[in-house]
């Protein structure tokens, strides 16, 4: 009695263990199934739009020349000063100016003596440029213009967009909506439906920048200078998608 007991105890239990085991493939199997690579699509949508440039940046390069040193130094302080003073007058603050280069050399000559080639140093040359940005492009042409007076060249301007106030909201959203569109027809195709989104992730941004426009100085001063449109630039980003297919 006791050992057919046993016997059934020991089978039943083999049993139970056996029907756990099976269970437990079956749901391994089923998870695996519901998680498959068949049962995702991953996208990626790419959206862009065209926004008005609101900053300008300029190259300001002042130079002095004579024989004497000291003189020629400070024929260039003497044009630095008048530019810093236009610069002020525009309320461009300290943080948008910055010194990019300022050197001073011996200007060479070369020339001939007989049938032998020779050089010597001749006028004492300082040089100095300031990269400025101004923050209101409405002021653009103003701006050359005082320069120019000055007897300084100006290289620019570069536009650029307003980074800092940038809509990226509605860019992604944009970016977002094309990926939809494109995973909701490839759904389609595959006789599936589009499910939630499981994970979404921003792949890349791009703010291109109008190449600069080079405005020469104007030697006699007071004549007006080009007119120089900011236009707009164009502002793109994509995102990656994964969707759930039902």
């Amino acid at each position: 009695m006791i050992e057919s007991f046993d016997k059934n105890y020991k089978f039943t239990l083999l049993t139970i263990l056996i029907l756990f085991f099976g269970l437990s493939v079956f749901t391994v199997y089923t998870y695996f199934s519901k998680t498959s690579s068949s049962n995702y699509l991953a996208v990626t949508g790419s959206f862009n739009k065209d926004v008005d440039n609101k900053i300008a940046s300029f190259s300001i390069n002042t130079n002095g020349e004579d024989a004497d040193k000291q003189k020629a130094e400070q024929i260039n302080s003497e044009k630095i000063a008048k530019v810093l003073e236009v610069i002020k007058q525009f309320g461009i603050s300290e943080k948008d100016q910055t010194t990019q280069n300022y050197n001073s050399y011996r200007k060479i000559e070369y020339y001939t003596e007989g049938t032998v080639q020779k050089s010597r140093e001749t006028n004492w040359i300082y040089n100095q440029t300031i990269t400025v940005t101004l923050k209101d492009v409405t002021k653009v042409n103003q701006f050359v213009d005082a320069v120019n007076n000055i007897n300084a060249e100006v290289i620019g301007p570069n536009y650029t967009i307003d980074k800092d106030n940038l809509d990226e909201a509605t860019i992604l959203n944009g970016a977002f909506e094309k990926a939809k569109q494109k995973a909701e027809v490839l759904a389609a195709a595959s006789g599936r439906k589009l499910g939630k989104v499981i994970s979404i992730s921003e792949v890349s941004s791009s703010t291109p920048e109008f190449l600069p426009v080079a405005v020469k100085a104007f030697q006699g001063g007071g004549a007006a200078s080009p007119d120089l449109p900011a236009g707009s630039s164009k502002v793109e980003k994509s995102v990656n998608v994964l969707f759930e297919l039902n």
